[in-house]
């Protein structure tokens, strides 16, 4: 087999976040005077939680203060989502399979193995990392995640939903593949040459199976 680990993002691609993350969004726009229907809260799953916020308030020194508030408030919300069709029996798959299993989130890290817990998969991964420190970027997620398990680069397999999936695994010369039953569109894929893009787990492990 290509591949031996098998990494996967977390909002969009194991679980559908978009109802907690809208409703946190929504509390701090209403804390902090911001007009909601000028912003597609859509695009703000994905990237980095500060290029969101940047997009929202621009130099405008409340923003860190709105983050924190929104960090603060996400934690009632946080659980508001669901496993997506089929993840937690692809998941089974894998691991008896022998791939090692882990997550690379833009999600701040606490938060992500938090999430992952309520939804009753944490036990299929040997690591998670996400967002915390100076990890900004998802390459800069991916990184930590290779230099702190020690993995080989060419024997992993990133699995995600956006562009920032695609941007965070070529800065880091890792094979990607892109699911669009997420929060992502496959025309976002094309220019960064995903080694597959799938429509639903079943076409993921079937991927990952027969890749050589």
């Amino acid at each position: 087999m290509k591949y031996n680990t098998i990494i996967f993002d977390l909002d969009g691609t194991i679980s559908n976040t978009e109802s907690g993350i809208f409703k946190a969004f929504r509390k701090m726009m209403k804390e902090f005077g911001v007009d909601e229907s000028k912003f597609d809260l859509k695009k703000f799953i994905g990237p980095p939680i500060q290029w969101s916020f940047y997009q929202i308030f621009g130099d405008d020194m409340r923003l860190f203060k709105a983050l924190d508030y929104f960090r603060g408030v996400y934690l009632d919300f946080m659980t508001d989502n669901t496993l997506y069709d089929g993840v937690k029996e692809l998941l089974e798959k894998l691991a008896a399979d022998g791939f090692a299993l882990g997550v690379a989130t833009s999600k701040y890290e606490p938060y992500a193995v938090k999430v992952l817990k309520e939804l009753g998969v944490l036990e299929y991964f040997g690591f998670v990392f996400g967002s915390i420190g100076d990890r900004n970027e998802k390459a800069d997620v991916l990184r930590a995640a290779i230099e702190g398990k020690n993995l080989d680069v060419k024997s992993c397999l990133l699995v995600g939903d956006t562009l920032y999936d695609m941007r965070g695994a070529a800065a880091c010369g890792m094979d990607v593949l892109g699911v669009t039953y997420g929060f992502g569109r496959a025309e976002d894929f094309e220019e960064y040459n995903p080694v597959a893009v799938c429509e639903n787990t079943k076409q993921i492990y079937k991927f990952i199976k027969t890749a050589r």
